[in-house]
């Protein structure tokens, strides 16, 4: 995981946006492609199963995306935790149970749906609204834990380029930039290239 911390911008860019986006857009083209070969043979599509392919197809992009975000977080959490100043004190154990249940979270959500579209044939016997009523509360508490990490990786960051506890005011354009990574990592990547650039043999974890 050194590639999350070594590697340029642009390296960055092209894992945690490029490829995210170049399986967004083959899905879809996919989809697409599907629903023009039903009318080109003149046969009525049948919206049920596009449905029930978006509902499988959409869920495993979000979970690609989501274990991307958790090796460059993870790694960025667990070694800029290592270089934080004495006398900061950040919950490394906390961090790392809310950066693992949005993966988890979503690895079941895919699998409650495709399980759901094997028995039922159909998404509109799934047995709503019952489930929804246990998925809300489920994914509210995920974005709250991905909000965490935002917050935890933006302070860790600048307390340890300030050396010293990072306040609100300080921290607060960071996590911005990690919220929005798209445009944040031009900005933040050279950065944690310099808090890395003479640690090679101390980064964690060592065997990858």
């Amino acid at each position: 995981m050194k590639f999350f911390l070594k590697s340029k911008h642009w390296q960055l860019f092209i894992v945690v946006v490029g490829i995210p986006l170049i399986m967004q857009i083959i899905a879809f083209a996919i989809i697409i492609s599907r629903m023009f070969s039903l009318a080109l043979s003149h046969d009525k599509p049948d919206p049920l199963a596009m449905l029930g392919l978006m509902y499988t197809v959409v869920p495993v992009i979000m979970l690609v995306c989501l274990i991307i975000f958790f090796l460059w977080f993870y790694s960025l959490g667990l070694n800029l935790h290592r270089k934080l100043p004495s006398s900061v004190n950040m919950n490394l154990n906390l961090f790392l149970v809310f950066i693992t249940y949005p993966v988890v979270y979503m690895a079941a959500f895919c699998f409650f749906i495709w399980r759901a579209i094997q028995i039922t044939d159909t998404m509109l016997n799934v047995g709503f609204p019952t489930p929804i009523l246990l998925i809300i509360p489920l994914h509210l508490f995920a974005m709250f834990c991905m909000f965490y990490c935002l917050y935890f990786v933006s302070k860790a960051l600048k307390s340890v380029e300030l050396k010293r506890e990072a306040l609100l005011g300080d921290y607060i354009v960071d996590f911005i930039l990690f919220w929005f990574y798209f445009v944040g990592i031009w900005f933040l990547q050279p950065r944690i290239n310099k808090v890395f650039a003479e640690d090679d043999a101390q980064l964690l974890p060592q065997d990858v």
